[in-house]
């Protein structure tokens, strides 16, 4: 019997977030929780089972510098290793592409996979000096086969003739997805069941039927998601994509590591560690869940307010970075700029017309004469 449990993505990090009262001790605490469940699981299996752990992209936010978190970190993934008996995988994410120079990921990566090697990712900014995080393109397991998607893999290859006659035992496939895979259906789908807008602030997204992105194969049965760090639950899909008869059960799992402060809500606490069971050719698929610390805990309230008031305060100076400004014609730029002040905007423009209106020429003349009345400096008016 073989157990395979997926690991929404962590984005471990060795900073904290200025917003966050701890960020690296709640996700400490969330992976030791699993490594230990997984420790229990595996008191339970017989020596003759085999436990696997499979982590659907961005194991490390970015960046490591810290030495202490680093050398935490990397015994983190030995035990991890020693409770499975070095059956530790991982999908890759954008955060192992954008930030691969000093990611701890690359460090502990068992690199396999002909994707990542044809797309020339490996380089001298990549220092492997361990093989913690094995990194394949798929695996097979009795009748099953688990395909890695990785972020922008292309999976064209994996037709139903290929799949049969590269592995004729297999019968059904079950693809991890560090991609978007949406649809209109989709999107109404997540609005309609759990309240959730996936696109909200996007001006688009990257459809479900982008080819390259499912394996053109009938025997897809299971689709797990990561990389869209709010969606969350499952449909079935049963539709024609791309001329392939689907029929699929397509779950999002949520990110555990919640990067932007605006993910972490109380009425958004639950995540779900997929559990794949295969035992004598027969599959199941179920899992456990469980809930992530609540907004209060984790939430530095003070400092999110500052940062709230503080980009409010910035809101002329960002309007006037966007402006479409053209400094060969000032006039037009103000109209650019005050467009929502039509009184400042028509004073601006005729003091630019040399176009002063009596009332402010009248304004200018009385402060001159007080002016001279009280021996104050200075002058007023048009020089």
């Amino acid at each position: 019997m073989v157990q395979i449990r997926i690991i929404p993505e962590p984005h471990i990090r060795d900073s904290n977030f200025q917003t966050r009262v701890d960020y690296l001790a709640e996700i400490r605490g969330y992976m030791h929780k699993i490594k230990d469940d997984l420790s229990k699981v595996r008191s339970l299996l017989s020596s003759e089972d085999k436990l696997i752990v499979i982590f659907d992209g961005d194991v490390f936010d970015r960046y490591f510098s810290d030495l202490g978190q680093c050398m935490e970190w990397i015994r983190f993934f030995v035990e991890l290793n020693r409770i499975t008996e070095g059956n530790v995988y991982s999908v890759i994410g954008n955060h192992e592409i954008t930030y691969k120079r000093q990611n701890l990921f690359w460090m502990l990566a068992d690199v396999k996979s002909a994707w990542v090697r044809e797309t020339g990712m490996l380089t001298e900014e990549i220092v492997n000096f361990s093989r913690l995080i094995k990194v394949v393109d798929e695996l097979v397991i009795d009748k099953l086969l688990i395909l890695f998607g990785h972020y922008k893999c292309d999976l064209s290859w994996y037709t139903t003739e290929r799949i049969k006659s590269t592995w004729p035992d297999v019968e059904e496939v079950m693809l991890i997805s560090h991609n978007e895979l949406l649809s209109e259906s989709i999107i109404s789908h997540f609005k309609n069941a759990y309240g959730f807008d996936l696109v909200r602030r996007r001006s688009g997204y990257v459809n479900i039927d982008t080819v390259g992105l499912l394996p053109p194969t009938d025997m897809l049965k299971m689709v797990y998601v990561g990389h869209m760090h709010k969606a969350y639950g499952a449909l079935e899909v049963n539709e024609n994509i791309n001329g392939v008869d689907h029929n699929f059960t397509l779950q999002y799992l949520a990110s555990i590591g919640r990067t932007n402060v605006e993910e972490v809500s109380n009425a958004f606490l639950e995540r779900t560690i997929p559990i794949i069971t295969v035992d004598n050719y027969d599959i199941d698929y179920s899992g456990d869940t469980f809930e992530l610390v609540k907004e209060d805990v984790v939430v530095d309230t003070e400092a999110l307010v500052a940062r709230r008031e503080a980009y409010e305060s910035k809101a002329e100076i960002r309007a006037l970075n966007t402006a479409d400004i053209n400094l060969t014609d000032p006039l037009n730029d103000l109209k650019i700029i005050y467009n929502r002040d039509s009184v400042l905007l028509s004073l601006l423009i005729n003091a630019v017309e040399n176009k002063i209106p009596m009332a402010l020429t009248e304004l200018v003349e009385e402060g001159q004469q007080l002016a001279a009345r009280y021996g104050l400096g200075g002058s007023y008016g048009r020089r």
